[in-house]
């Protein structure tokens, strides 16, 4: 039976032969991608985000909904307005029948 767990080995680890160029090309690899990993992915990358968002993203998106309610409440203001003068309107001066 192929899924019986006595059938089942762990091959041993293989240290990386620096002559194969396979093997350095691995680990030229894995350099850069410990590179991009220390960079972007860092503690201290991490706290510039964190100060970022905290005192330029917020305050910037506080703006912005304050901006588009006051927008959005100026245009509902406006079509209150045009439908409370057309229905005044209509029953100041009715349409002859």
């Amino acid at each position: 039976m192929a899924d019986d767990p006595d059938d089942f080995e762990i091959p041993e680890p293989r240290i990386p032969d620096l002559d194969n160029p396979v093997d350095r090309q691995s680990l030229v690899e894995a350099e850069k991608e410990k590179s991009i990993f220390s960079g972007w992915f860092s503690p201290t990358f991490h706290d510039h985000y964190d100060w970022v968002l905290r005192f330029l993203l917020r305050p910037a998106l506080f703006v912005f909904i304050v901006g588009l309610n006051a927008w959005w409440d100026g245009n509902v203001r406006d079509m209150v307005w045009l439908a409370i003068v057309a229905i005044v309107a209509q029953h100041l001066f009715p349409r002859p029948k």
